[in-house]
């Protein structure tokens, strides 16, 4: 994702909304076109999710992108004060929104099974250790459950999730998927260097974590159509990526839109991300 670092890189990577993407990124067919990052939200009023579907089809959905979750954390973009976070949980709760996995909305859409009143999609990129220590805890206190996209080589690295931790998040419902082996933009890369990104990474992942998996996440939002056959190819049912909206449609399950959650959002900016655009 888009302000994520390789392990003791202080470096990141932010794209330009504005400037055309790097590498070879097109536009796949019939997807929509990709966004680079998630605008800073304007006011608008909370808006009701789709009620439970009855059969496939499009689906109202917010799906909310977050990085780090720490304990006392600056006003910076990729970092946010657990005090925050605890609000932003209890907003929710408040307003009847119920979370659901990644899976549980690729069915919905699919096949149209059956969805909670209100449901929402809470995913945290790149394998986090405070994902562990600081949101999954609160989290669970509030029977919620989330979608955490790892590394492949970083699993068990220093700051990020074990194989065990994986599996903790795994018993109590969570979802794990794939951010690539080594969080490269895949619009970078040659052909020949893909499949290691893209079916590598599930093999690592799946290995440690003793389950399948079946959701991949394009790190810095960054696709090609190349890369979107590969996903399809490796086995994953649906691809998350950035975007702005919360409706989600059959022909956009490899690239579903996400909502970044900016460490420097008030509440009044968080609830604008869980309304329209839709």
């Amino acid at each position: 994702m888009a302000g994520c670092t390789q392990p003791g890189q202080a470096a990141t990577r932010d794209p330009d909304p504005a400037a055309p993407a790097p590498g070879t990124l097109t536009a796949p067919t019939p997807l929509p076109a990709t966004p680079a990052l998630t605008p800073i939200p304007s006011s608008v009023p909370l808006d009701d999710a789709s009620p439970p579907p009855s059969r496939p089809g499009p689906v109202t959905v917010p799906i909310l992108l977050y990085h780090h979750v720490r304990a006392s954390a600056p006003l910076v973009r990729y970092s946010l004060d657990a005090q925050r976070f605890e609000a932003q949980l209890d907003d929710l709760v408040n307003h009847g929104y119920h979370t659901i996995t990644m899976q549980d909305l690729v069915d919905a859409i699919r096949t149209g099974a059956p969805l909670p009143d209100r449901p929402i999609v809470l995913t945290f990129d790149d394998g986090n250790l405070d994902v562990l220590e600081q949101a999954f805890p609160r989290m669970l206190a509030r029977g919620m459950v989330g979608v955490v996209y790892v590394v492949g080589n970083r699993i068990g690295a220093e700051g990020f999730l074990s194989g065990e931790d994986l599996k903790r998040l795994r018993d109590a419902g969570w979802e794990i998927g794939s951010h690539g082996m080594t969080h490269l933009a895949l619009s970078d890369l040659r052909a020949e260097a893909m499949p290691a990104e893209i079916e590598g990474s599930k093999t690592a992942i799946e290995a440690a974590l003793g389950k399948p998996i079946h959701s991949f996440a394009y790190p810095f939002g960054m696709v090609t159509d190349e890369s979107l056959l590969l996903v399809v190819a490796a086995g994953y049912t649906s691809g998350a990526g950035l975007g702005i909206g919360n409706e989600h449609r059959p022909d956009g399950l490899l690239y579903l839109s996400r909502r970044e959650v900016r460490g420097t959002y008030d509440l009044e900016s968080f609830r604008a991300l869980l309304g329209p655009p839709g």
